[in-house]
């Protein structure tokens, strides 16, 4: 099955091309003799062939590289296939990772440092946004960020704070200010289930650590992986999530809706949703019928960090093509690319100077304030500790997660088999 994908999939792109990039004169053409490259991502159709636009605008000014791409429709089957070629020897030349899975390959030792590029062509990283640590390992420069750009928010439902006149999430705004608004957001109907959700716990399973932060706890207790999660202050933020469900009844029973969220939120059934800033993109595209906006990370007991964690591009050892491929993954973060990736909704700018404009941050249309998703503009960006073979741990993280949401098991309970479960994998 996966040859006859690979022999699908990894052919020159077809797609018509666009304006994309069709202004970047400046770009050096460096490669004379043609080479292909082989490039692998994941999306849906329609994300994959905006990805090709931008490819096809690398090869306007690159005509000596042709650059093939290897699509996989979800981030697991993606890594799945990487995998897969790995052990075929067939090796693509440049990846592009979902953060999740990276810190695997860079212990592995699969990818290529690329420090030596970085200084050879005095490359400074002054298009991109800090932190850095999900490109880096031991202390090396491995990969550059590809999309993920913005920090985890809230999503909330404008019309329906209106509505009920409740004022709209100040930037300084608190644990308790969150649980405040849920409560008077979430209305009753006839029976127990009420018409309307404050907000729902779909989706922190796959980022909870900003939460845990705010109570002064973390999953890990460093970068060499010790588990931390179990510890008190961890226990006590994820019981109090919990408890949004349990004890005040503002957020849904698990088996209310189905997926991570977007349907509950977009539908209109839930006021508040905690998500990645990149699902503006998708709520665009849906249309949905009502004003929302994002608020930042709320304000816990210890204060607040945002949840940061880009995918990347790396360059795998084994590449045929290493400098073409260079050349790639410096093309994708230039300005003029991200500007251009913007305006066709691909994914969030990280440039500073594009993330500074007016007209980014306070568009007229929702989501209206893009702050919170700035890294740095309302809250400090923080990434959580990525160890090799987290994607492990966040298995067993949410199966553990939908019994501390029913009600089933405590936080106390939870945690320790997650804390097992980052043993086992060290």
């Amino acid at each position: 099955m996966l040859q006859r994908a690979v022999a699908t999939l990894a052919t020159p792109l077809l797609v018509a091309a666009c304006d994309l990039g069709e202004d970047l004169s400046d770009v050096p053409l460096t490669t004379e003799n043609p080479v292909e490259l082989i490039y692998t991502t994941w999306g849906t159709p329609e994300r994959v062939q905006k990805e090709d636009w931008t490819l096809l605008s690398f090869q306007r000014n690159y005509p000596a590289i042709s650059v093939n791409v290897i699509a996989a429709s979800t981030a697991a089957e993606h890594v799945a296939n990487l995998v897969s070629l790995f052990a075929s020897g067939s090796l693509p030349d440049l990846v592009h990772l979902p953060s999740w899975s990276a810190a695997t390959f860079y212990a592995e030792d699969a990818v290529l440092p690329l420090g030596d590029y970085m200084r050879r062509d005095e490359f400074r990283p002054d298009d991109l946004t800090a932190p850095f640590d999900v490109c880096t390992y031991q202390r090396e420069w491995v990969a550059l960020p590809r999309g993920n750009n913005g920090l985890y928010v809230v999503f909330y439902n404008r019309s329906h704070f209106t509505d009920a006149s409740v004022p709209l999430p100040p930037p300084n705004w608190t644990w308790q200010d969150f649980l405040s608004a849920a409560q008077q957001l979430t209305t009753a109907a006839n029976g127990d289930t009420p018409a309307r959700w404050g907000t729902t716990l779909h989706g922190i399973d796959e980022a909870y650590h900003a939460w845990l932060w705010g109570n002064g706890g973390d999953e890990l207790l460093n970068r060499n992986g010790a588990p931390a999660i179990h510890e008190p202050l961890a226990v006590g933020a994820l019981q109090w999530l919990a408890d949004l469900h349990l004890q005040h009844g503002v957020a849904p029973a698990p088996n209310i809706f189905s997926g991570n969220g977007f349907a509950a939120f977009a539908s209109g059934d839930v006021a508040m949703w905690y998500a990645p800033a990149e699902a503006e993109l998708t709520l665009a595209q849906q249309e949905v019928s009502f004003d929302w906006s994002m608020a930042p990370q709320p304000r816990g007991n210890l204060g607040v960090q945002g949840h940061y964690r880009p995918d990347v591009a790396a360059i795998l050892k084994g590449s045929r093509q290493p400098e073409e491929a260079w050349e790639l993954v410096q093309f994708l973060i230039a300005p003029d690319v991200q500007q251009a990736e913007w305006e066709n909704r691909l994914w969030h700018p990280q440039a500073p100077s594009l993330l500074a404009e007016a007209g980014y941050l306070q568009p007229p249309e929702p989501p209206h304030d893009r702050r919170a998703a700035v890294p740095g503009a309302l809250v400090r960006p923080r990434t959580p500790y990525l160890i090799s073979r987290i994607d492990e741990v966040r298995a067993v993280a949410r199966e553990e997660f939908r019994k501390l949401w029913s009600g089933t098991s405590t936080a106390e309970e939870i945690t320790a088999a997650i804390a097992a479960k980052i043993t086992d994998v060290q």
